[in-house]
């Protein structure tokens, strides 16, 4: 798994978006998905505007568990931690589920709880469902 993902990060850096989907994809004919290849599956989705695909994805990457035969490999918490509430706020918003976007940049700013873009995202979160 250490190899498709760095291999899917190469590809990603070099803007080859179709390789890096490829190798996304593969990795799951090897092993129950990781969290680090759910949320590139949800970033894919977002780059297509097709948000309630990125949303699963998402969702999947929180619930997921990391095994233990890859825990020297691939540091995981980022991609079952902040970033795909970060991730899910971002696609929430879109389709207009203020609440639910307010909720998941919280949970970001419990990880990450000086992030100035959450604490604006929060913010204005806020001053929308008080209009609403």
């Amino acid at each position: 798994m250490f190899v498709y993902h760095q291999l899917a990060t190469c590809y990603a850096m070099m803007n080859e978006i179709e390789k890096e989907e490829e190798i996304t994809l593969q990795s799951f004919q090897l092993d129950v998905p990781q969290p680090v290849f759910c949320c590139r599956m949800g970033e894919s989705f977002i780059r297509k505007e097709q948000y309630e695909q990125a949303i699963f994805w998402y969702t999947v990457a929180l619930e997921m568990k990391p095994l233990s035969r890859y825990e020297w490999s691939i540091q995981q918490d980022i991609y079952r931690t902040w970033l795909p509430h970060k991730q899910l706020a971002f696609c929430y918003y879109q389709l207009g589920e203020y609440e639910k976007s307010y909720h998941h940049n919280q949970n970001v700013l419990t990880y990450l709880p000086d992030d100035p873009d959450t604490q604006k995202n929060v913010a204005f979160l806020q001053a929308v469902q008080q209009k609403g």
